[in-house]
């Protein structure tokens, strides 16, 4: 994952230290489930609002629940369909 800088994103997002506690939790959250020390542009974008970020967040826990296919085949899964895409993230 690419650490963001700041020309990377086109929303202005809100600087962390000013969100909620809940919405701090979140992006902690998603910092320790994919091993990263920085927040991803795209969690900063969710994170601006409330009602996005806790759908996604409990879609995400719910799609890596373990089950039919392993973690590593949904992450290839994610990738080749972001890639279709063109997602940058």
């Amino acid at each position: 994952m690419r650490r963001p800088d700041e020309n990377s994103a086109s929303v202005r997002l809100p600087p962390v230290e000013g969100l909620a506690e809940e919405t701090r939790r979140y992006l902690e959250e998603t910092r320790a489930r994919f091993g990263l020390d920085f927040d991803p542009t795209m969690g900063r974008v969710i994170a601006a609002i409330p009602e996005i970020w806790r759908g996604e967040a409990h879609a995400s826990r719910v799609a890596y629940t373990p089950g039919l296919l392993s973690r590593a085949e949904k992450e290839l899964i994610a990738a080749c369909v972001s890639a279709m895409n063109a997602c940058a993230y």
